[in-house]
């Protein structure tokens, strides 16, 4: 199940428990989350304009229904490709979330940036994680992740 993960830098994330895309597990609560996430990342591209340059249009927000179909898919290859556009980070386009390990002291384990980590950056600078279980409207990802707001651990940009 998703996770809020302090890592070894301090700093502390949504993560997934096991792969979700392509390539992934795709267990329905991991996707979810997932989902979430890159329905934040479309929506803030409405107010705050796009995630790259040159700019990559937008897809649809996602229904956050735990399915990894080609509309989840398609999200995580926009976010991957927006984050490879701007120069600097590398992804592998492989349309694939990775869960980021406790003990990785940075955004790039063996030499490629991870993904979850990349889409809440682009969340953090722009204001938009979720701060508390109230702005999670999916079950049962509302329920996992009310356990780990409840430790105390906050997200900050």
């Amino acid at each position: 199940m998703p996770t809020i993960s302090r890592l070894k830098t301090g700093e502390v994330i949504l993560n997934v428990d096991h792969s979700v895309g392509k390539f992934g597990r795709n267990r329905r609560a991991d996707v979810q989350l997932v989902q979430l996430l890159l329905n934040s990342v479309i929506d803030t591209t409405k107010h705050t304009g796009p995630i790259s340059n040159p700019p990559l249009p937008a897809p649809e927000p996602l229904k956050l229904d735990g399915i990894c179909g080609p509309k989840t898919i398609a999200a995580i290859l926009w976010v991957q490709k927006s984050s490879n556009s701007g120069g600097g980070s590398t992804f592998g386009e492989d349309a694939t979330v990775n869960r980021v390990e406790a003990n990785h002291v940075g955004p790039f384990p063996g030499g490629k940036l991870h993904i979850i980590w990349e889409i809440q950056s682009i969340l953090g600078i722009r204001d938009a994680l979720p701060r508390s279980v109230a702005d999670i409207p999916a079950q049962p990802l509302a329920s996992e992740l009310a356990k780990e707001f409840s430790k105390g651990l906050v997200l900050r940009p």
